[in-house]
């Protein structure tokens, strides 16, 4: 495997969004799991990971073997999150990942060959980030998600939409591009002054909306008025050509002009004939429009276009749940 050495960098635990401690600690990564502190946590107890900025989430396996010092700094129970430094977290984010989901593939292999089934394993190497992605017991589909990037790719190889850039929307669950944005505060009281900061990562147009909010507080004390105008022109400039519309087809969706909505998703399907994200996002636009029927149907397509799409997996498992049963009468 590439990558073998192992990486060292320096980390503080966060919870409640602060830093858990003052002084940071020793990390490393290496081929066998991560070292936190002196905690040790080998990589098949770690089941996802997520970085945001400098961040690392760490999701782990229910009733993990973690150690003292993790157990004692989760953020919630199973997640432990670390700002890291000294390395970039993505750097370590993939290495990890490259490590966690060769293992876990190799557990399924055992399982499948226990139960006779091992002509059903299947796995692809993401060729954005290089985890190793679990199709086995899946039909055979033109597109392949990868959970660990959140990328989409062809069976063959090639990359269709990358993960850093075209993804799920952290607040309005939205598939769109998403960026980083600092949502900037200036404030002026006589002889009081200062200003307040956070990043957040928003599709299109959830920045378009964060941007009034933002312009509209700071046009009073005209310095913040400068950092809404960037995050506008940013959410507005440097659309790939493939998608440039899906921000417009989003946004009808979300105001329940589901019909108007489609006829934009045509377009984009001429480009990108039955994107996951795309039939996703069709799905939760006609559910918002209390269309529930066409919303499952969509969905139901994008699993058909891509077996594994995480989070038409994870909606539609949401939505059997908070209906009522089949023939009940509430």
């Amino acid at each position: 495997m590439e990558d073998a050495a192992p990486i060292s960098f320096k980390f503080r635990f966060i919870k409640k969004g602060q830093a858990a401690h003052m002084m940071s600690k020793k990390g490393q990564a290496d081929d066998i799991g991560l070292e936190l502190g002196g905690d040790r946590i080998r990589y098949e107890e770690v089941v996802d990971t997520t970085s945001r900025d400098n961040r690392l989430i760490v999701v782990f396996r229910p009733g993990a073997e973690l150690g003292p010092v993790v157990g004692k700094n989760l953020a919630e129970a199973g997640i432990a999150i670390i700002e890291v430094y000294k390395i970039g977290v993505r750097t370590l984010e993939r290495y990890i990942d490259r490590r966690s989901s060769l293992m876990q593939t190799e557990q399924r292999r055992a399982r499948l060959a226990q139960e006779g089934k091992l002509n059903l394993f299947r796995t692809l190497a993401c060729p954005c980030c290089a985890a190793t992605v679990d199709v086995s017991e899946l039909d055979r589909t033109t597109y392949v998600y990868c959970r660990f990037c959140e990328s989409v790719f062809k069976d063959g190889g090639e990359v269709v939409t990358l993960g850093d850039v075209y993804r799920v929307c952290d607040e309005c669950s939205i598939f769109d591009r998403v960026q980083s944005y600092t949502e900037f505060y200036f404030y002026f009281l006589l002889v009081v002054y200062g200003f307040s900061h956070k990043k957040r990562h928003l599709c299109d147009n959830c920045a378009g909306r964060t941007f009034w909010k933002v312009l509209a507080i700071n046009a009073v004390f005209v310095l913040g008025v400068p950092s809404a105008i960037w995050m506008k022109v940013k959410s507005m400039r440097g659309r790939e050509a493939r998608l440039a519309e899906l921000p417009s087809a989003n946004a009808l969706a979300k105001k329940g002009k589901v019909d108007a909505a489609h006829m934009v998703f045509a377009t984009l399907y001429e480009r990108l004939p039955d994107h996951p994200g795309l039939l996703y996002d069709q799905g939760l636009g006609a559910l918002m429009a209390g269309r529930t029927d066409e919303g499952v149907g969509y969905l139901e397509r994008s699993l058909k276009a891509c077996a594994n799409f995480l989070p038409s997996i994870q909606f539609l498992g949401s939505l059997s749940d908070a209906l009522p049963p089949e023939g009940s009468s509430s």
